[in-house]
């Protein structure tokens, strides 16, 4: 063999080739654990383009959508009680606003827009208003720039792309996995035992 000639005449350092170990070639040469090379392929639809149809909320999550609306009912619930307890004589000649004119004028923070209220009479609802107005404006700017990016790019489904992705899907059969009857990679699948993994959660969702 060509291999051993090159190894035993000392003009090379490591063979690399398919020769199985026995008796009389250890006597010669050392050889290394068995490497075998085997090429497995998972195989998916690409993935589909989500939905848009509720593209305006989606710079946000729930959670910062709650936190917004539920400051803007606060500050307003706090603007009205403050104001209706100041103006509640008619001393200074002025008619305390209504709920949704406090409220309004709060969504004209977002428009860009000044409204008619007259905040600078009452100093804590004036110190709130501040905190609005600079709450809107950085988040504003925030939904903005995220709204322009998911316009931009378009969004997919997660791709199947690693062994742990097919793990997941095995495991919690959120997809259907098929592979050919009657192969060897079929029994390797089903028969596999309980510690090899990733087989292991193949062979049970197929098995299901």
């Amino acid at each position: 063999m060509p291999i051993f000639y090159f190894y035993l005449s000392q003009t090379s350092d490591l063979g690399l080739c398919y020769i199985s170990r026995t008796l009389d070639r250890l006597r010669a040469v050392s050889f290394s654990s068995p490497i075998f090379v085997d090429e497995l392929t998972f195989m998916s639809l690409s993935p589909k383009l989500l939905s848009r149809d509720w593209l305006v909320f989606a710079p946000f999550n729930l959670v910062v959508w709650l936190c917004n609306l539920s400051s803007g009912l606060l500050i307003t619930v706090v603007a009205y009680g403050t104001l209706h307890s100041r103006f509640a004589s008619d001393r200074y000649g002025i008619r305390p606003p209504s709920a949704v004119a406090i409220s309004l004028q709060l969504y004209a923070v977002y428009l860009g827009q000044s409204g008619s209220l007259r905040w600078e009479q009452v100093p804590t609802v004036r110190l709130l208003y501040g905190f609005w107005v600079l709450a809107v404006l950085i988040l504003a700017n925030s939904y903005g720039g995220c709204f322009y990016s998911i316009l931009a790019v378009p969004e997919f489904e997660r791709p199947v792309d690693t062994l742990a992705d097919v793990e997941e899907i095995a495991r919690s059969d959120s997809g259907q996995l098929v592979t050919f009857a009657d192969s060897s990679y079929l029994e390797m699948f089903v028969n596999a035992s309980a510690d090899a993994g990733l087989f292991y959660a193949i062979g049970q969702h197929l098995n299901r």
